[in-house]
């Protein structure tokens, strides 16, 4: 459990050596931001709470890859639940999570393509 940090959840590799292999699961974080990811890969979260006050984007993925987001939860009424950014993001899934409580599901930004993002 974390509660009142800035920021959930920050991964940050470089491009010539990314942040490996990081499991997560069974967490509640309540914090001023979510999740933040540039330069990642092998990066799973299952059953994250995400109890964000920015409602303006909960989870932002740059230039990251393999990542899986399962049975994420939210605070309903967010404006963007995922902002993709980045050419090189790809193999992002998003599993078992209820989209529907945000406002704008996904965006795709600075070369992100959408086929970087499955849901399931």
């Amino acid at each position: 459990m974390c509660n009142g940090a800035a920021k959930a959840i920050f991964i940050r590799g470089l491009p010539e050596m990314n942040v490996q292999n990081i499991f997560l699961n069974d967490m509640v974080l309540q914090a001023k931001e979510g999740l933040d990811c540039i330069e990642g890969s092998g990066i799973s979260l299952k059953n994250v709470q995400l109890l964000t006050g920015n409602t303006n984007s909960v989870i932002n993925i740059h230039n990251s890859r393999n990542i899986t987001l399962d049975q994420i939860i939210y605070k309903p009424g967010v404006e963007l639940l995922i902002n993709i950014t980045g050419e090189k993001t790809g193999n992002i899934h998003l599993l078992n999570t209820d989209t529907s409580y945000a406002k704008n599901k996904v965006q795709f930004n600075s070369g992100a393509a959408e086929k970087a993002l499955q849901y399931k």
